[in-house]
C-alpha cells in the first residue's frame, strides 16, 4: 500500500467513526524523532468544539483523557484557551492552549485531510509537572 492509499484508508475510517460516534480518536506512536500523542477528529463537525490533542503520554492514558473530555463536551461543556479542568487526568489539573495552524498541518494531518482547506481550531491539553508548574512555565513548552 502506498502512502496515498494509506491516507485514503485512514480518512475512510475517520469518516465512519465520525458518522457513528461523532468523533475519531487517533494515536501517533513515538518514533525516532518525536513523542507519542493522541488527538481527536470530528469534534468541530459534530459538536462545534475545537479538536483536542494531548502529547507525551502513553496512548492508554491519553485516550482516557480524550474520552473523558468528549463525554464532557457531549454534556455541554466547552473547553477553551486558558480553561482548566481536573477531571481528565486523575490527580492533575489540565489546561487548554491553542495549537497553531502550522502545527496542526504538520502534526495532525488527519484533521487537515478530514476538514480540507478549512482552518480548524485545535486545543492542546497540557498538565503540570510534579512541581505543579505548567509546561509553559518550565522546561517543556506547549506547541503554540
Amino acid at each position: 500500500m502506498d502512502h496515498g492509499q494509506h491516507w485514503d484508508v485512514a480518512l475512510i475510517q475517520v469518516q465512519q467513526d465520525v458518522a457513528k460516534y461523532g468523533w475519531h480518536l487517533e494515536n501517533v506512536f513515538a518514533h525516532w524523532h518525536g513523542m507519542a500523542y493522541s488527538h481527536t477528529v470530528g469534534l468541530v463537525a459534530s459538536f462545534n468544539h475545537p479538536e483536542l490533542g494531548i502529547f507525551g503520554l502513553k496512548p492508554s492514558v491519553a485516550d482516557l483523557a480524550l474520552v473523558r473530555a468528549v463525554n464532557e463536551i457531549r454534556s455541554g461543556v466547552q473547553f477553551g484557551p486558558g480553561k482548566q479542568d481536573d477531571t481528565l487526568l486523575t490527580g492533575c489539573l489540565c489546561e487548554f492552549v491553542p495549537v497553531s495552524d502550522e502545527d496542526t498541518q504538520r502534526l495532525l494531518p488527519l484533521i487537515a485531510r478530514y476538514y480540507g482547506d478549512q482552518n480548524v481550531p485545535v486545543l492542546q491539553i497540557i498538565w503540570p509537572h510534579l512541581k505543579t508548574e505548567f509546561p509553559q512555565h518550565g522546561n517543556i513548552a506547549p506547541l503554540h
